[in-house]
């Protein structure tokens, strides 16, 4: 179905009777103009008023007013994409499509160019998560809605242990290997509104809706033990990849996101001091008789 860039075609108002039609306007119709003048719509298009172009070519003749809009045809495996004036005469309305479909693939093209641009923009290149410019932004937008409807929300900050040990016992391709499979085995288990990032180097951060400084805890403590006992195979070994983790929830109104996340980095820092492959809160979120001990 290829057609001439622009089919004209002009029917009474009255009747839908054909009163002209150009040769592009033929071919849509698979009828010559010499059998189509002076013939119903019906005759020559069965069921045409059910089709999206007869409902607004009716439409429009009931309501006098002109309608554009755009209408897309499959034919086998190729879409065509019109541009549809109907204009409504004193008697007999004109029909124009204007064949659009070279100008709608560069649009989508451009539109999936933009969405590839805007991944790239916003995902870590090696582990797939986003980085650290769209977990900031993310979190700036759960931050709010925490603020406003006084739900919980936490950040958990980690690291992986012995990471620069890894890197030169097994060189920097083993170390990329072992932050992917760690990054999978988390994203595993993460609900769908869960927001994993690259911070930097081997520091992740996860952002956690609708989640308190205890469900956190019990979720990141879980997330810990299941690394622990994972092996990633490098070669012919297999390595053991721990991580530390800082959890921290939102729990100061004047505090912004770096805020956030800088308290969970500073409970993380707790957590290798005392020996690493363990989970440590925020101080902010631990109770008198925790800050004691």
């Amino acid at each position: 179905m290829s057609f001439e860039p622009t089919i004209h075609e002009a029917v009474s108002k009255q009747d839908f009777v054909v009163l002209s039609l150009n040769k592009a306007a033929e071919k849509f119709l698979d009828c010559r103009r010499v059998d189509a003048v002076g013939h119903y719509l019906s005759d020559l298009a069965d069921e045409w008023q059910s089709t999206s172009w007869g409902q607004a070519l009716v439409e429009s003749v009931r309501c006098g007013t002109l309608t554009d809009y755009e209408l897309n045809l499959d034919e086998g495996e190729i879409t065509y994409w019109y541009r549809v004036v109907i204009n409504p005469l004193k008697e007999a309305v004109v029909v124009t499509m204007t064949d659009i479909t070279q100008l709608k693939a560069r649009e989508f093209s451009l539109e999936k160019l933009n969405q590839d641009l805007e991944l790239l923009a916003s995902t870590d290149p090696l582990t797939g998560v986003s980085n650290r410019r769209h977990f900031i932004e993310a979190a700036e937008e759960e931050l709010e809605r925490s603020r406003r409807y006084a739900f919980p929300l936490s950040v958990i900050v980690f690291d992986l242990d012995w990471f620069k040990r890894i890197n030169d016992l097994y060189g920097h391709a083993a170390g990329d290997t072992v932050l992917v499979e760690t990054v999978r085995l988390i994203q595993d288990r993460l609900r769908i509104n869960d927001i994993i990032a690259r911070m930097g180097g081997d520091e992740f951060a996860i952002l956690l809706p609708n989640t308190d400084a205890d469900k956190a805890q019990e979720m990141t403590q879980r997330l810990c033990a299941d690394l622990a006992s994972q092996k990633i195979n490098i070669g012919s070994e297999k390595v053991s990849g721990t991580c530390s983790f800082g959890v921290c929830e939102f729990a100061d109104a004047n505090a912004d996101v770096l805020d956030l996340v800088h308290k969970a980095d500073q409970a993380l820092y707790r957590a290798k001091q005392l020996g690493r492959n363990r989970v440590e809160l925020a101080a902010d979120n631990l109770t008198d008789q925790e800050l004691a001990k």
